[in-house]
């Protein structure tokens, strides 16, 4: 047995575990990764047509604010998009009809973007604990449209916008992503652990009546 050390190993193995777990739906294998992962929902995206609303590196906004690139207007843009669409521009303004993910970082640049344009006086609540770094969920202001902090979206920093339950992730047993095996090897002196899981990815509708990014 190994005694105190379990617990501290096995909760760090599936902290790594849930780190990849969250990376591979997004962007298929990473680094020295094996697994054999075709259909990401980035590889989807990227591989449709018309979905795009803009590909320039996302900001704070600039000096001003206004830039097109800046976080908060990148979202002003999604948003519109929406709003062009007669089906889902009600859905703007319905709770989580409208999700939009992004990366920590961009979820910094947002918040710099919205002080910019509107000042530090005309700082909301919501945006007030977004400041205070206690939110990774918020709601857009003007909308019902629901902004996530998505970490895996840090590797390559696309910001997306879709209808809610848009994405699809499924399992071929839902215990599978949850039925980590570990052991130790008394022969070699080492520990081991074993994760097997069939999962894959897919969009309901990848259209831009459904789904838009910018990256």
């Amino acid at each position: 047995s190994l005694g105190k050390l379990d617990a501290n190993i096995v909760a760090e193995t599936a902290r790594q575990i849930a780190k990849k777990m969250a990376l591979i739906p997004y962007h298929g294998a990473t680094g020295s990764d094996t697994v054999v992962y075709d259909d990401s929902w980035l590889d989807l995206l990227k591989g449709a047509s018309g979905i795009v609303s803009g590909s320039t590196t996302p900001t704070s906004g600039g000096t001003a604010g206004t830039d097109a690139q800046g976080v908060f207007n990148i979202v002003e843009t999604l948003k519109n998009n929406f709003l062009g669409n007669i089906d889902t521009a009600p859905e703007v303004f319905m709770d989580n009809g409208i999700v939009v993910s992004m990366s920590p970082l961009h979820a910094s640049y947002y918040f710099e973007n919205y002080r910019k344009l509107f000042g530090t006086d005309t700082v909301v609540p919501v945006m007030e604990q977004l400041a205070n770094g206690r939110m990774t969920t918020w709601i857009h202001p003007g909308t019902r449209m629901r902004i996530v902090i998505q970490n895996a979206l840090g590797v390559t920093g696309e910001i997306i916008a879709t209808r809610h339950k848009n994405p699809v992730l499924a399992f071929d047993l839902e215990s599978d992503a949850t039925r980590l095996k570990m052991w130790y090897d008394q022969t070699d002196d080492l520990i081991y652990w074993r994760l097997r899981v069939k999962m894959g990815t897919a969009w309901r509708a990848l259209n831009a009546d459904n789904v838009r990014y910018w990256g």
